[in-house]
Formats: C-alpha cells, sequence, structure tokens
C-alpha cells in the first residue's frame, strides 16, 4: 500500500456496506489518494462541512439518507456544491442513472465494479475539477486586473482632467493678463511713432510695428478661441447657416487677399451646420493659408462641389513646399512645419481653423494632385 502525502487529493467514500468500503479504501490509498471512508449519508454530510473532499464517491441505496438525497444536499450548500459526486450503485436501469444526474452526480459507476474503471473514472473528474479550480482562479486573476486596470485608467483620466483645467486656466490667464502691459508696451511704441519726423524710414518702421501689432492681437485671440472650444466642445450647438454670406464676409475679412470662386449654380445658397462668427473665421483663415502657398501672390482659387450631404471647398495651392509627412500635422498646435513655413505669419490661425472645423464634423487636409 502506497503512503499517502498531506497534500495528495482527498476522497470521501460513502457506503453501508463494509466490504465495499474496505475494497474501495484500499484501492484508493494504494493510487496515492487521502480516503475518507463512511457509512452513512449523515455522517457524510457532517464531515464534508468540516473538512469538505475534492470528490465523493457515493452510493444510492442506504439507510436513513440514501444517495439521492446527500447529493442534493450537498449541491444546496454553495460551500461544497462543487465537488464532484460519482454515484454507485447495483441498479443498472436507465431510470435510475437519469435520478443520479438529475441530483448533481457527474458519473455513475454499476456495481459490482472493476477497479480501473473506478481508478479511471477518479482519476478524470479529479483532473477536471483541478482544471475548473484554475479557471476559477484566473478569471479572479483577471477580474482584480481589470478591476485594476480600470482603476487606473480612472486615476489618469482624473490626472488629464485636472491638467486640462490647468492648460485653461493658464491659456485664460495668459491670454487676458498679456494683454495690459501689450497694450503699454505698444502704447508706448505707437507714441514714440508720433514723435519720430516724418521720413522712409519712420514708415517702414510704422509698417512692422502695425504687423506685429496685429499678430499679437492676433495670437492672444486665437489662444482664448482654442481653450473655449476645447471647453465647449461636447455643449456646441450647431445651427444652419448660409454658406454663400459666410465666405463673402470671409472674402472681405481676408483682404488684400483676392478669391476667384468657381461654384455651381445655387451652391452660394447651401446651408451648413456650424456657428456663424466661427464658420466666417474658418473661412478668413483657410483663405488667408492658400495665399501663403500660392505663387500668384493674394490670388486665391477655390472651386466648391456638393458630395451627397457634405460641402467641399478645393484651394488650389502651386507653392506648398511641404513634404508629405510635415503636411499631415501642419494642423497640430506644436507643428514645427507649420512654424517654419510660409504661413508663419498666420501663427494659430491653422490650428483654430481646423479645431473648429471639425467641431463642426468636418475636415481640413492638403491633398497632392498627381502629377
Amino acid at each position: 500500500m502506497s503512503d499517502t502525502s498531506s497534500d495528495a487529493e482527498r476522497i470521501m467514500v460513502v457506503d453501508d456496506t463494509p466490504e465495499n468500503l474496505t475494497l474501495l479504501n484500499d484501492m484508493l490509498r494504494h493510487g496515492g489518494y487521502q480516503v475518507f471512508a463512511l457509512p452513512s449519508g449523515e455522517m457524510a454530510l457532517r464531515a464534508a462541512a468540516k473538512n469538505p473532499p475534492d470528490l465523493i464517491l457515493l452510493d444510492i441505496n442506504m439507510p436513513g439518507l440514501n444517495g439521492y438525497e446527500v447529493c442534493k444536499r450537498l449541491k444546496a450548500d454553495e460551500h461544497l456544491a462543487e465537488i464532484p459526486v460519482i454515484f454507485l450503485s447495483a441498479y443498472n436501469e436507465t431510470e435510475h442513472k437519469i435520478t443520479a444526474f438529475q441530483a448533481g452526480g457527474v458519473d455513475y459507476i454499476t456495481k459490482p465494479f472493476q477497479s480501473e474503471e473506478v481508478e479511471a473514472r477518479v482519476r478524470i473528474h479529479l483532473k477536471l475539477r483541478q482544471l475548473q479550480r484554475e479557471l476559477h482562479e484566473q478569471n479572479l486573476n483577471l477580474e482584480s486586473l481589470v478591476a485594476q486596470r480600470t482603476r487606473e485608467l480612472e486615476e489618469a483620466y482624473e490626472r488629464l482632467r485636472r491638467l486640462d483645467h490647468v492648460k485653461s486656466d493658464f491659456l485664460t490667464m495668459i491670454s487676458h493678463e498679456m494683454r495690459t502691459p501689450l497694450n503699454g508696451i505698444l502704447g508706448l511704441a505707437q507714441m514714440a511713432m508720433d514723435l519720430a519726423p516724418e521720413s522712409a524710414e519712420r514708415t517702414e518702421l510704422w509698417e512692422m510695428y502695425e504687423i506685429t501689432r496685429r499678430r499679437v492681437d492676433r495670437l492672444l485671440d486665437d489662444a482664448e478661441t482654442l481653450n473655449s472650444l476645447d471647453s465647449t466642445r461636447d455643449h456646441t450647438q450647431l445651427s444652419r447657416i448660409s454658406l454663400g454670406e459666410a465666405f463673402h464676409e470671409a472674402e472681405l475679412m481676408a483682404a488684400p487677399s483676392r478669391v476667384l470662386a468657381d461654384f455651381p449654380s445655387g451652391f452660394a445658397s447651401i446651408c451648413v451646420l456650424g456657428e456663424y462668427s466661427l464658420l466666417r473665421r474658418v473661412l478668413e483663415a483657410l483663405i488667408q493659408l492658400a495665399a501663403c502657398f500660392t505663387s500668384a501672390g493674394n490670388t486665391v482659387n477655390v472651386a466648391g462641389t456638393l458630395e451627397q450631404d457634405r460641402v467641399r471647398l478645393d484651394f488650389a495651392l502651386d507653392n506648398l513646399q511641404l513634404s508629405e509627412e510635415k503636411a499631415v500635422g501642419f494642423f497640430e498646435i506644436d507643428s514645427l512645419a507649420r512654424s517654419s513655413s510660409l504661413a508663419e505669419p498666420l501663427a494659430l490661425a491653422p490650428v483654430v481653423a481646423h479645431r473648429i472645423i471639425t467641431l463642426f464634423r468636418g475636415d481640413v487636409r492638403f491633398i497632392r494632385q498627381d502629377a
């Protein structure tokens, strides 16, 4: 007989026939299992509650509680329900087997049993039990991992939300607080210009001053607009506005750029979803952007088409001077390609235009035509 270790799998054998208990006890101990042999169902339930086994071999026809009732009580206990129960019985009729499986049994061995069959079925169901435990542990680990990742994502989202709030506050502060000292500096510069005598040099400096002043004002306006767009992105209400009206006003605002529009009949009367002042600002920025990349100076050619339920405006560029890679990231706020391109004087205006178009569920991008 083989010795059994303390970590060997535990099998409970329940049978009111002493000869069967002895035979099964010797057989299973020889296989290396810990065996608990009990002669009644009542004793089996009490013992299982104190020290749950890994598997139970259960006789059906016993005095007092029969095997069916014992199995039902085991399955009704959440701490014992997962223990596999193999029924032992001299009954070979199908109805008895069905009743056994309905009671919660996983297998059925008919007496007189063969040791090889008992050992094989015990081994199979213990292996299945082990696999069930491993699967349960893996599920618990997975649930724990998912919960941990969820907490990490929630914490990361909260950090991003706080950082976004800080960024928003910073941009608001910059756009507001910088205006006062800048107005003072620009005012002093204008006073100095006024005191200077008329000359070609003064005229040149005045033009440089005006360009710089406009760029500073526009940069602060664009920064404030970007901030407001990010904070109200999910709450902006779009309405139907006249494309032609917004485009015409954008032409006037984009002067001295001259626009040559090729629009089909009725195109200008089309209404689009958006917000009027923002759409006008987008169109103005796109006209100015196109002028930067057009060799004809301030003359911009634009064609309009209607594709299903979407409006498309194509600005003809013949002096883009951007690689395809740089063109892709051109509208990002930190784009070095934009800040070092011919569109550098526009500062953040292209970024603002892109954000607004995205808010209107549209897109702005450079498209290279095949030669």
